[in-house]
């Protein structure tokens, strides 16, 4: 028998004791991987971290810490990673959790049945981009084999995920926009952000993205996130610029040609789409 078309549901599933703890009344920030995610998650949680207990966060500043250390003193509280928690981990936004300093966001690359009308947010990226990231993330966690895996056989095997990531973002998206359209809501329930927009513009994007969630951050602590998550920070070369894999674009001089015209033809498409909705 042949085998059976990939489904969105089978990429990078939840355990069923994560889902079960999932409610109505949760945020979340999904994305495919490399898209920005993790920075974007340590800007949120330092910048709420801030705002929430200047005076620790400050003592953490002066004492060198750096954007890892500062998102591992919040304990994960503000930004847990569903895919990274533990068995005895309580969602933040289940009734009974308890505590007055509410989480930010639950971070998923999974796309299960997203529960309750948000606010939630998609981070997307352009396809050559996030594709060539995710090779250099998996080679560099160990998880290839260069000799066994090309750069190119690994994106031109992981291309369709992309595109059913992206296509199940329009679908919910596109949904709510009607939904919210119908029952007069004041605000879209979803929030779309490229990581081109997040580069770019850096403060404006935590800014929009906290008000988003319902925070409003004070200047001092968007200085204080900027500050300790610069782009910089994410990989640099030896003269402390960004290289390739955090400048957008970077794929395009890595990719071969074939690949790079079968990404334009089947997944720019979608990307330009997500774009366009992200502008309406």
């Amino acid at each position: 028998m042949p085998d059976a078309p990939p489904r969105i549901e089978d990429f990078m599933p939840l355990p069923d004791w994560v889902r079960e703890q999932l409610t109505g009344a949760d945020r979340y920030l999904m994305s495919f991987p490399r898209c920005g995610r993790t920075w974007l998650m340590h800007m949120l949680s330092i910048a709420r971290w801030w705002d929430e207990d200047p005076s620790h966060a400050a003592a953490a500043a002066d004492a060198g810490l750096t954007r890892e250390e500062l998102y591992t003193a919040t304990q994960h509280r503000l930004c847990p990673v569903l895919h990274q928690v533990t068995p005895g981990w309580t969602n933040p936004f289940a009734a009974d959790a308890g505590g007055s300093r509410p989480a930010i966001a639950l971070l998923s690359h999974d796309w299960f049945d997203v529960r309750g009308a948000g606010p939630h947010l998609y981070l997307y990226r352009n396809p050559a981009d996030s594709l060539r990231s995710y090779y250099n993330y998996a080679l560099r966690g160990g998880h290839l084999d260069p000799g066994e895996v090309s750069r190119d056989e690994f994106v031109n095997g992981n291309v369709t995920w992309w595109i059913l990531h992206m296509q199940r973002a329009i679908d919910v998206v596109e949904a709510a926009i009607i939904n919210g359209v119908s029952n007069g809501a004041s605000q879209p329930s979803w929030m779309l952000l490229s990581y081109e927009e997040l580069y770019s513009d850096p403060r404006a994007a935590l800014r929009g993205v906290l008000r988003h969630f319902g925070f409003q951050a004070s200047e001092r602590a968007l200085d204080f996130a900027l500050e300790k998550t610069k782009p910089a920070d994410i990989r640099t070369n030896a003269n402390d610029s960004p290289t390739l894999e955090s400048r957008p674009g970077g794929g395009q001089a890595e990719l071969s040609e074939t690949l790079l015209t079968m990404i334009r033809t089947h997944a720019t498409p979608l990307y330009d789409r997500l774009r366009g909705l992200s502008a309406g």
